[in-house]
């Protein structure tokens, strides 16, 4: 179902290539050829809800408990995921960002994440969506501005699209290892090899019937040192998402959901610094220093 433009949406276009971003949560809205949507177009409300197209840091994914322990000192930030007990997704996907520029292919947003509790550092985030011919290229420029190091992650949540549902799909993702989870929490709890598992994609293989909330890594890299998503439709049409070497893990998720409207109509691809509970874990978790600054990017085209 197509969803209309917002006022809050900020256009984007190019050629063929036209997209929205909703300055809350610095959210892809839409990305579409030729009026064909390749993300999941959701409502505003949904959209917020699901984190449809937002950028996540400065954690991905669950954070158990909210709780946290860095450099000797622990810290508590809100549990807005009671049911399982979790704190999602980080803290500037549900705040509005500045718009710094704003032109027919190009947006940047910016927002200072400067909070006196829970995450007492300073950072300051810059996310850039720049239309061209090869499709959109989203960068996410972070720094630290504190006088203290502070640990990040960030990541993407486009829910990416074949037209249908995911059952009509497949997806390519060349990755050797996937995180089991915790079936209360979803809280990683293991890792395990993709061969000879429901979740080895390797290969372009049916999404028919799975259902998929993990995390992957152990990705293959082309020549450009860049990691590679595809879903495409029974006929080879559909969405390539490409993300650089800084990010060596990615979020799948299938969309399993109550709603029917939202149910398996797209396909999340999170491509990520880091793992769920990577402030407990510290695994891949990065530490900016004072002064220090981390670009992400990630490109989304036609397959």
């Amino acid at each position: 179902m197509t969803q209309p433009q917002t006022d809050d949406e900020l256009a984007l276009r190019h050629g063929r290539f036209r997209a929205t971003v909703d300055p809350v949560g610095a959210s892809l809205c839409s990305f579409r050829i030729d009026d064909v949507p390749l993300i999941r177009e959701f409502p505003t409300a949904t959209r917020r809800a699901l984190y449809g197209g937002a950028v996540l840091a400065p954690w991905v994914g669950r954070l158990a408990a909210g709780t946290y322990t860095f450099q000797g000192r622990t810290h508590h930030v809100p549990v807005d995921e009671p049911e399982r007990g979790t704190a999602l997704h980080g803290l500037v996907a549900q705040r509005a960002w500045d718009v710094v520029q704003h032109t027919d292919t190009l947006l940047t947003l910016r927002i200072r994440l400067a909070l006196p509790t829970g995450y007492p550092f300073d950072l300051d985030l810059t996310a850039t969506y720049l239309l061209d011919d090869t499709g959109l290229r989203i960068e996410l420029a972070t720094s630290n501005l504190g006088s203290d190091p502070a640990p990040y992650g960030c990541a993407i949540h486009p829910y990416l699209t074949a037209g249908g549902v995911v059952d009509d799909w497949s997806l390519h993702l060349p990755a050797d290892t996937y995180l089991g989870t915790d079936p209360e929490t979803l809280i990683p709890t293991h890792e395990a090899p993709t061969n000879d598992s429901p979740f080895d994609f390797r290969q372009p293989t049916s999404l028919a019937g799975l259902e998929i909330d993990n995390t992957f890594t152990g990705l293959d890299h082309d020549t450009d040192d860049d990691s590679t998503a595809t879903v495409r439709d029974a006929d080879g049409r559909g969405v390539t998402l490409t993300w650089d070497r800084t990010l060596p893990w990615v979020q799948v998720y299938t969309s399993d959901h109550p709603s029917p409207d939202v149910h398996r109509t797209g396909l999340a691809i999170e491509p990520a610094i880091c793992p769920p509970n990577a402030f407990v874990t510290g695994r891949d978790l990065i530490v900016l220093d004072p002064g220090e600054r981390h670009v992400a990017q990630w490109h989304l085209a036609p397959s």
